[in-house]
């Protein structure tokens, strides 16, 4: 689904959390992301976010609970990809930088 208008460009995709659709996935994200404005370089940064983000949510999101959605939108000088899925727990660790590595994990 793609939705335009004159503030935001939008593209959704939903698709199964399974590795074998990463490719759809970040193919995804780089085309949304250079339709709605960004620069090869910078898109490919996202698309890299992306296929990390991508990655670990198919390790932790069942397959069998309805997928993951993908949402593109651009403001005329950013794009900003959100992931929706459903999950009783998530660990947001992965994400923080600054978090030290426990030896227990």
């Amino acid at each position: 689904m793609v939705k335009q208008g004159v503030e935001n460009d939008q593209a959704s995709l939903r698709v199964c959390g399974r590795e074998t659709y990463i490719p759809l996935a970040t193919s995804f994200a780089e085309k949304a992301a250079v339709a709605q404005g960004l620069g090869k370089p910078e898109a490919l940064a996202l698309t890299l976010a992306a296929e990390e983000v991508f990655s670990y949510l198919c390790r932790v999101v069942p397959p069998e609970a309805g997928g993951i959605e993908i949402h593109s939108s651009g403001g005329g000088y950013y794009v900003r990809l959100d992931f929706v899925f459903p999950t009783a727990a998530l660990d947001m660790r992965m994400f923080n930088i600054t978090a030290t590595l426990s030896l227990a994990d």
